[in-house]
């Protein structure tokens, strides 16, 4: 790697830890950065990666506490008969997500039914309507 090229990262962040002011703490050491509090990106030189390392690091363990308790906030409950297309559709143009505009979680009663484990990450149900 030649003196010139330099070293880039982006990254996401949890609510706990204000993304962009870590890196601000660590400014003096990065060529370029910006973002906000839940994703940044910067570059840097190589020869400032350990100090980088170090501060970032610092300013981590100075901010973001031993324990961090999992928050799932919805923003309402469901039922199915309102499961239509046209609710999909109408949360479709709430899009883009992201920051300052999340993507909308909802609560719904479990079926009765047995789950079946997708590639071990998603779940799937049968679900009947009740007439």
């Amino acid at each position: 790697m030649s003196v010139t090229e330099k070293l880039k990262g982006s990254g996401r962040s949890i609510p706990e830890l204000h993304l962009k002011d870590a890196l601000s703490e660590c400014g003096d050491l990065l060529d370029r950065f910006g973002g906000h509090a839940a994703a940044a990106g910067c570059s840097l030189i190589p020869g400032n990666l350990n100090e980088f390392r170090k501060r970032f690091f610092a300013f981590c363990q100075k901010n973001i506490p031993e324990s961090i308790e999992p928050k799932l906030q919805l923003d309402g409950c469901l039922e199915f008969p309102k499961l239509t297309n046209l609710f999909v559709d109408q949360l479709d143009r709430l899009q883009p997500f992201g920051e300052g505009n999340q993507e909308p979680l909802f609560s719904i009663e479990t079926p009765e039914l047995p789950f079946t484990l997708l590639k071990e990450k998603h779940v799937k149900w049968q679900a009947k309507r009740k007439c």
